[in-house]
């Protein structure tokens, strides 16, 4: 047997001696981690890395023992792209959210804009003239009515008015 493989099966048997012995052999990939990750991360890194292959070993997911430190470098790659993806996001959500918005005015926004408020004006003159006072901001003392009465005659107003800016605008 080789070294990995009797490595290897330690592990399986989750004997201490074998799980050290992976510990202080795979060391070197704690500089690697190291070098990636940051000398603060890099412990933390290396022995996450060691419980996971403790974990794939004792599930028998490890087919070939001889490839351990292949398995081993796999694993540390997909860690450490998770933990700097993970880091970047961080740093990302911390960040103020900034809008950049070009002091100029935008011609075709402005004109966008004046189109819609004269399709909205033309409709509204379509109304029935109660509504077109309710919609300009009469109150339902000035117009004699109930609370209810008002509260629907605007509701019906607003909806007929959006109503027919709706259609008009997906014509």
């Amino acid at each position: 047997m080789t070294d990995w493989k009797i490595l290897v099966r330690g592990v399986s048997l989750a004997e201490t001696e074998a799980t050290e012995e992976l510990y202080a052999r795979l060391r070197g990939f704690q500089q690697r981690l190291g070098m990636a990750l940051g000398r603060d991360e890099a412990q933390d890194a290396y022995h996450d890395l060691i419980i996971r292959l403790v974990e794939q070993i004792r599930l028998g997911r490890l087919r070939n023992p001889d490839a351990l430190p292949g398995y081993a470098q796999v694993i540390m790659r997909r860690m450490v792209a998770l933990r700097v993806r993970d880091l970047s996001r961080h740093r990302l959500a911390d960040l103020p959210e900034i809008v950049v918005r070009d002091p100029a005015p935008d011609p075709l926004a402005a004109l966008l804009e004046q189109e819609r408020a004269d399709v909205a004006c033309r409709l509204a003159a379509t109304l029935k003239p109660v509504d077109q006072e309710i919609m300009a901001g009469r109150t339902r003392h000035e117009l004699g009515m109930t609370p209810t009465q008002y509260r629907l005659r605007r509701w019906r107003a607003k909806a007929r008015l959006t109503a027919r800016y709706r259609a008009r605008m997906s014509e």
